[in-house]
């Protein structure tokens, strides 16, 4: 009971603190200008607006008709649910990396009312479950001196990597910026370290057809007359276009006014904490170690920077949650 306890407390204040703050039906607030469209896109078996979002809308699709209250409110606690899940699995895979107990709640805690975090928890949004799946793909790293992978995943292959492959499969059918989590399991599979490149091969395989099955539900809800349906999904060059990016592409661009970006970008640094942040970097330069860790950090912080910075869109900010 004394081990578990940290746990029920960082699920229990997190739980409150969301459930008083939680929007009751649509809102806009947080950059939530979409919640609408996933709501309804969901609730009437639509199709949201690319890359399509096919597993928010079927696990919204299911919340909405098993949660109580409000059609709004109900999609709104699916946000709540995976933030609460997130905070819990970055507190586990601490402990698991022997961070003492109080400080592995802190940092649980630190993601969880982290106000990029709180914000996306409140509101009808696929940011908190986007954010759930890239802790469950980066425990499959490698840490260097430890496998951390062993902390979460059975050990034994191939049901280790064919869950590996699932869950990144899972996020890529959320978000298209899972991509750049591809890392977690390059490094991991590594030839000439006793792990085969055909293993790598078969996480990246179950990853490519998870993703697809998903994505293939879309020509469903394509095929039907919802009044939200992006695209008029209804063939496979239409769900290209749709997997894509379709008509968001245009805003991608390394020139995109990144120099404007970088005083929002300070400031939603700023909102996590300074201090925090400072502990964070020196962690990273100073403790002896998971140099695999520290190397995949780099890697997907640059990554998820770069795409951030070059997205021109009024809610760039909420692409940036991974680094966190």
């Amino acid at each position: 009971m004394r081990v578990h306890l940290p746990f029920f407390i960082v699920a229990l204040l997190l739980a409150l603190i969301y459930s008083l703050t939680l929007a009751p039906g649509i809102s806009w607030a947080n950059q939530g200008a979409d919640s609408g469209e996933l709501i309804s896109a969901a609730y009437t078996g639509g199709v949201a607006h690319p890359p399509g979002y096919p597993l928010y809308l079927g696990l919204a699709w299911l919340a909405q008709r098993i949660l109580p209250g409000e059609l709004a409110l109900r999609t709104n606690l699916l946000s709540a649910f995976f933030a609460i899940l997130t905070a819990l699995g970055l507190q586990t895979w601490l402990r698991r990396l022997d961070v003492p107990a109080p400080l592995a709640a802190l940092g649980a805690l630190g993601l969880g009312l982290a106000p990029a975090v709180w914000g996306q928890a409140v509101i009808s949004e696929v940011y908190t479950l986007q954010l759930f799946l890239t802790v469950l793909v980066l425990m499959q790293a490698p840490a260097g001196t430890a496998f951390v992978g062993r902390i979460f995943w059975p050990e034994n292959w191939p049901v280790s990597d064919l869950l590996r492959g699932l869950v990144f499969g899972l996020a890529l059918g959320n978000h298209a910026t899972s991509l750049f989590l591809a890392p977690a399991l390059w490094f991991d599979s590594t030839p000439g370290k006793g792990r085969p490149l055909w293993r790598m091969f078969v996480r990246f395989g179950v990853a490519g057809l998870a993703a697809l099955a998903l994505y293939a539900t879309l020509l469903l809800r394509g095929a039907g007359d919802a009044p939200v349906n992006w695209g008029r999904v209804d063939s496979l060059p239409r769900l290209w276009w749709l997997m894509s990016g379709g008509s968001y592409t245009a805003s991608l661009s390394v020139s995109a006014s990144i120099l404007e970006k970088i005083p929002e970008l300070l400031a939603l640094l700023a909102g996590a904490g300074w201090p925090l942040l400072l502990l964070a970097g020196l962690s990273l330069l100073l403790v002896r170690g998971f140099e695999i860790l520290k190397r995949l950090t780099l890697v997907l912080l640059a990554l998820h920077l770069l795409f951030g910075l070059s997205y021109a869109t009024r809610d760039w900010q909420v692409n940036l949650l991974p680094v966190f």
